[in-house]
């Protein structure tokens, strides 16, 4: 018995002797696998477990510049994302974008009284940001940057800070149906830089503009011709006065706006439609060319000849690449700029349709829907210029137009050149 448990004894010693020596040689030979499994499933675990509670905290952490969900060690690597878009973004809003979808025989008044939401003139905008995960404990972002390009260009159309603790910014006036690549840059309290790219692009609509402190604002451009050619955007504004002269209450554009409209949209030229009085002035500075028409309006333009030599005057300007971009305005941006811009649409190939609806646009802005009531196709002044212009010699609203300004003294060499600048070479289908 006692030769037996012996016997046991030494075989069990002589398995572990043999166990141990197995283990060393492996080591020797550069592999633990064969005694690390278990520990290296383990450890998989616990890395798993930490990566899905650092990105659930990572948005919010980031975002309002908590702590929560960042790296614990000083050796994590900080990950920005920015804002992808999937479907192109509206720059104008649903009362206008069931405007243009109605039928040809809808007024703009009538949509609008189911919209409450007031300033329906201003262009909506494109919302864009960033989140950082895996901030390092005690570090946080001292400032970010974004800068917004139109597809193809080398110089950012607009370079914008983000405010001190947010993480998005909303950008307006950027032109419509276009596509768009950005860049957002953010400098850490570390010292570390960190960016990233996106892109987007803006849905083909009219393009409204947003501006402080002024009203009904929009551009000529964006539209199709009726031959299918669209209508170059930047080069043609519409609005309200500037300076404020006859509604300090309503128009008077702010030092952002002024901003806005020399560095960001270029204006070179102001038309200004309205007598010239003591008070006028212009606000965009010594480099804008600035000229007084005291125009007249409405019918008064086609039969009358005081009326006609004051649109010559504005067309011989319209003709001189040099004066590009420009913003045209009266008081309100509505009886006088409304008979101008309808010749302009009209030379450029707008059809009656589209002219009528871009007429009807300037009841966007609560202001001068309230204080000077609706101007739309049912006005009277409005509906005698409609038929005096359609009288004109030709068979479409171009060729009345043309043959009209060839008429008061505007040259062929003086259209084409307009029609150069404001169209885009292809048609588009």
């Amino acid at each position: 018995m006692k030769k037996n448990l012996v016997k046991k004894a030494i075989v069990g010693l002589l398995t572990c002797a043999l166990f141990f020596g197995t283990v060393a040689c492996n080591f020797q030979n550069g592999d633990a696998s064969s005694v690390s499994q278990s520990s290296a499933s383990v450890g998989q675990s616990d890395t798993g477990e930490n990566s899905e509670v650092s990105s659930e905290g990572s948005d919010e952490g980031s975002s309002e510049g908590s702590s929560e969900g960042r790296g614990e060690g000083e050796n994590t690597i900080p990950v920005m994302t920015v804002t992808q878009f999937e479907a192109p973004v509206w720059l104008v809003n649903e009362a206008v974008k069931e405007f243009y979808s109605a039928s040809a025989d809808t007024l703009l008044r009538t949509i609008l009284l189911n919209y409450a939401q007031p300033n329906k003139d201003r262009a909506e905008g494109v919302t864009i940001g960033y989140t950082i995960s895996d901030l390092p404990i005690d570090t946080a972002v001292s400032e970010a940057v974004v800068s917004v390009y139109e597809r193809g260009e080398s110089q950012a159309w607009k370079t914008v800070n983000f405010a001190s603790g947010k993480n998005t910014i909303t950008i307006y006036n950027m032109k419509t149906g276009m596509p768009y690549d950005f860049s957002i840059t953010a400098t850490l309290s570390n010292g570390d830089v960190l960016t990233e790219n996106g892109s987007f692009e803006t849905a083909e609509s009219v393009r409204l503009m947003n501006l402080d402190d002024i009203h009904n604002v929009r551009d000529i451009g964006g539209r199709l011709t009726e031959d299918g050619r669209k209508i170059k955007q930047g080069l043609f504004y519409r609005g309200t006065e500037l300076d404020g002269a006859v509604e300090p209450k309503y128009y008077n554009l702010s030092a952002s706006g002024i901003k806005e409209m020399t560095e960001t949209l270029g204006i070179k030229m102001e038309i200004d439609l309205r007598s010239k009085k003591t008070n006028m002035r212009s606000v965009l500075g010594e480099n804008v060319k600035h000229l007084y028409y005291d125009m007249s309006y409405y019918s008064s333009v086609i039969v009358n000849g005081g009326g006609q030599a004051k649109v010559k005057a504005v067309f011989d300007e319209l003709a001189k690449p040099e004066n590009y971009p420009v913003y045209l305005h009266c008081t309100y941006g509505m009886d006088r700029t409304g008979t101008v811009c309808f010749i302009l649409g009209a030379l450029l190939g707008m059809s009656e349709l589209d002219l009528i609806r871009d007429y009807e646009l300037t009841k966007l802005c609560d202001v001068l829907a309230g204080s000077n009531g609706w101007r739309d196709r049912t006005d009277t002044e409005f509906n005698k210029y409609l038929v005096s212009f359609k009288a004109l010699q030709g068979e479409t609203m171009q060729q009345k137009a043309i043959n009209y300004l060839l008429n008061i003294g505007i040259t062929q060499s003086q259209i084409d050149t307009i029609l150069a600048l404001f169209l885009e070479d292809a048609v588009r289908v």
